[in-house]
């Protein structure tokens, strides 16, 4: 070998040794950071004629292992649907309150219970028969609230997947963009920051929808959902959706009222909001606006309609008539059963007996009595406790029919809400640990181990002094050689 091959072969070694030990600091100075994934150059033997001429890098590699990833993922998009889920569910069962809250739905139940026996018990008690009305209009009042802060909880769903479709439309753009980039240098540079800068991004929306990434040509990738919709194929797609504000029980996505979600400007949301979008955080979003609320909302207005169908009965008050609103109503008017929709909202006290300008002395009397009679009859006052604990056919959270009284059906709902929120948060902690369980398998597989990392460092410190020393005999050689 030459004196100029040999300098020329220690060059390149010193060229790739600088390459790797770029590389070796990279992955050190990353090694905590979630999702970084080890790199490593691949060198090749260069020849001229059949003669070697030293080594060149030819190409940065990340590690990946696509299955764990896959998985990984996978585990974002289910962690991301059922926090999404949970998180409302627990908003909703604190607005129910639970049984032994003060403020809670059942504690308003338990109260009217109590002021109509007691009523009953001394019907002269003026006093009494206020607790009796400002209990019924408490009860009432508390069913009113529960039934705007469901709708509120709707809107606010709504309103999050407006913006997590707009975060997913930027991250596309970004990723687009990244993708052009790297074919941009795919020959001519290392790509591995942008390709560490695109994995973030659709690790950033990989709790959003389950994806899958196909490689393409030159180092870009296509994403796809599981389903198969296309979110990035050469071009981004655009992800639609119009937020609906404000939204009550009369606003759904099956009477046109609420949005779905469109691709590049069509329809694709099916029969439940998302339609392709499937597994994370926005088929989440879309069961809590569309199914989950909605679902309480209809049993809540079961639980208005028992409690005004239990007074608006001439068996009860025989001074009503057949169209005559009883002691809970519906917006001050008679309940009929076929505007059902909407009565939690709408159930108050009859403005007859409203401690603040009614007269209590009706509860005793009748609601359309002409005068006040006997101060020792209990008879309506018997009548209407009797008819609050009387067991009614009512529909339970699991949809069937059973006979209950106004207090159980009450508590029977608020402790199903509960538990079903309690399950969702034990879901939702056993999500995560898979998480967990997926994201340490996928950094052991493609993750920097620091001590093979030093021990590489080593090496390449031993071949970067072997290739100076080569460069520093040929030089001392050719100084000799000139000096003859």
């Amino acid at each position: 070998m030459s004196i100029s091959s040999a300098f020329a072969n220690a060059t390149s070694g010193l060229r790739a040794s600088s390459t790797m030990v770029d590389v070796i600091a990279r992955n050190i100075a990353n090694a905590m950071t979630d999702g970084h994934a080890r790199t490593q150059v691949q060198l090749n033997a260069q020849t001229l004629g059949g003669v070697g001429k030293g080594v060149q890098v030819t190409e940065i590699i990340k590690t990946e292992d696509r299955i764990a990833t896959s998985l990984r993922r996978a585990g974002d998009a289910d962690a991301g649907r059922v926090d999404a889920i949970e998180t409302h569910s627990v908003r909703m069962a604190d607005v129910f309150g639970a049984p032994s809250d003060v403020d809670g739905l059942v504690s308003y139940m338990t109260a009217f219970d109590v002021a109509l026996i007691a009523a009953a018990n001394d019907p002269s008690d003026t006093q009494g028969l206020k607790n009796v009305a400002q209990s019924a209009q408490d009860a009432a009042t508390k069913i009113n609230q529960i039934s705007t802060q469901a709708n509120t909880i709707r809107s606010d769903a709504d309103a999050e997947i407006a913006l997590t479709v707009a975060s997913l439309n930027a991250k596309l753009e970004r990723i687009d963009a990244l993708n052009l980039e790297i074919a941009k240098r795919f020959n001519s540079g290392d790509t591995t920051g942008l390709r560490d800068q695109r994995q973030a991004s659709i690790d950033e929306i990989s709790g959003f929808t389950t994806l899958n990434i196909v490689p393409r040509d030159r180092g870009e990738i296509a994403i796809f959902t599981a389903d198969g919709g296309v979110l990035l194929d050469q071009k981004p797609s655009v992800i639609g959706f119009a937020p609906s504000f404000p939204i009550d029980q009369t606003i759904t996505l099956a009477n046109g009222a609420l949005s779905g979600l469109t691709i590049n400007g069509r329809d694709a949301h099916g029969s439940d909001g998302y339609g392709l979008l499937t597994g994370g955080k926005i088929e989440g979003l879309f069961q809590v606006r569309d199914t989950l609320i909605p679902n309480q909302q209809a049993q809540l207005d079961n639980i208005a309609e028992d409690l005004i169908q239990r007074f608006q009965s001439a068996s009860v008050d025989p001074t009503l008539g057949a169209t005559d609103a009883g002691l809970l109503t519906d917006g001050g008017a008679f309940y009929d059963p076929l505007n059902k929709v909407g009565i939690a909202s709408r159930i108050e006290l009859n403005s007859l007996v409203d401690p603040a300008g009614g007269d209590v002395w009706r509860l005793r009397d009748g609601l359309n009595a002409l005068a006040q009679g006997p101060a020792q009859d209990n008879s309506i006052l018997s009548a209407m406790s009797d008819a609050f604990n009387a067991l009614t056919p009512v529909v339970t959270t699991s949809g069937s029919t059973t006979s209950m009284r106004a207090f159980g059906y009450a508590s029977d709902t608020v402790s199903a809400f509960a538990f079903e929120s309690a399950q969702l948060t034990a879901d939702k902690s056993a999500v995560q640990s898979k998480l967990n369980v997926l994201r340490d398998n996928e950094m052991t597989r493609i993750g920097v181990d620091t001590d093979a990392q030093m021990q590489s460092l080593i090496l390449t410190e031993k071949i970067y002094a072997a290739n100076a020393k080569v460069i520093t005999s040929a030089q001392q050689m050719l100084d000799q050689l000139l000096r003859i």
